[in-house]
């Protein structure tokens, strides 16, 4: 008798349980999205079947932008109302995030209690505070 386990009966045709990615459930939303870690994790978790398949990211985020201090004209994507230039800015942070999470140019680290992703000349990448370098 072949007896199948409640989890294989709640699998999706994806291989997980329920509607929502495992990736995309287990953002932590009282996590600090100032800080490049936790943010990379949004985007991160949202483009999980582009990182599988190594095609380019493009799915943004449903809401957890709204916990950041990016635009608000970001946020939500609206094809009646968004701009070309807010279509172009959206199209930049998935392709910044990605760069960041497959480049071998970019490590990360910690500094006062905050993870930075650095570029092998030294320089921060830091795009919620106007980038930089230190």
């Amino acid at each position: 008798m072949n007896k199948k386990t409640n989890t294989q009966q709640n699998q999706n045709e994806h291989g997980w349980d329920g509607d929502v990615h495992p990736e995309i459930a287990a953002i932590d939303h009282d996590a600090n999205f100032e800080q490049m870690e936790q943010l990379m994790k949004i985007y991160s978790a949202y483009n999980h079947q582009h990182r599988k398949d190594g095609t380019a990211w493009k799915v943004w985020p449903d809401w957890e932008l709204v916990l950041t201090s990016m635009n608000d004209a970001l946020h939500f994507e609206d094809a009646e109302r968004d701009t070309p230039e807010i279509c172009a800015e959206r199209q930049h942070w998935l392709n910044f995030m990605e760069y960041i999470h497959t480049s071998d140019a970019i490590t990360s680290f910690h500094r006062r209690n905050t993870h930075l992703f650095a570029q092998r000349d030294g320089s921060i990448l830091d795009p919620l505070h106007n980038g930089g370098s230190d």
